[in-house]
């Protein structure tokens, strides 16, 4: 009861941060998790090789994301804990609304979209077309949630800008029907 009257009275006296009152008693893991909620409504994790050409494609596609008011992220710009890769990427790829993966050249990024495609990520694939990563991965012929789009250099925004279409109208949908099936349980 001290607690709550020293906060009423620094709300009182505008010494306190105004926040619910709710949000005082949350965990640095609730807070973590609102946080991440938040964070995937704009973030978008961009992938592809680190080569120079991929990395000027891939930066091509940040600036891009970030002119649609997009939050883009590229994992080599966040310095490295002491993780394994393969858990970075998916640290990131949680906290993102979908993922853009740049297949135009050879990479390790073939394992990121292979843990995309065994996680469920909404995955968008943009490849030069003539050109892509490989043809081992053709995961988007039985998995819905991973869709191909091809450009030529002189148009990636429109093929950028049908990718972010498909994945946004996908990221809803499944929304949509998770929402459905959390309505339907709660009324059993």
């Amino acid at each position: 009861m001290v607690v709550v009257r020293d906060l009423l009275d620094k709300a009182r006296a505008g010494q306190a941060s105004v926040k619910p009152l709710e949000e005082l008693f949350l965990t640095e893991t609730a807070e973590a998790f609102i946080a991440q909620r938040k964070a995937k409504d704009k973030t978008i994790l961009v992938i592809g090789s680190h080569s120079e050409e991929g990395i000027s494609r891939m930066r091509n596609v940040e600036g891009f994301l970030f002119e649609l008011g997009y939050e883009p992220v590229l994992i080599k710009d966040f310095p490295s804990s002491p993780e394994a890769l393969e858990t970075k990427f998916l640290s990131f790829a949680m906290l993102s609304k979908f993922v853009m993966y740049e297949g135009s050249f050879s990479s390790g990024a073939i394992d990121e979209y292979k843990i995309c495609k065994d996680n469920r990520i909404v995955t968008a694939v943009l490849h030069e077309e003539g050109r892509l990563a490989t043809s081992m991965q053709d995961y988007e012929i039985e998995h819905n949630f991973i869709r191909k789009f091809s450009y030529k250099l002189d148009n990636i925004k429109a093929a950028l800008k049908e990718a972010i279409a498909w994945a946004e109208e996908f990221v809803d949908r499944r929304k949509s029907v998770y929402q459905q099936e959390l309505h339907r349980d709660r009324y059993k």
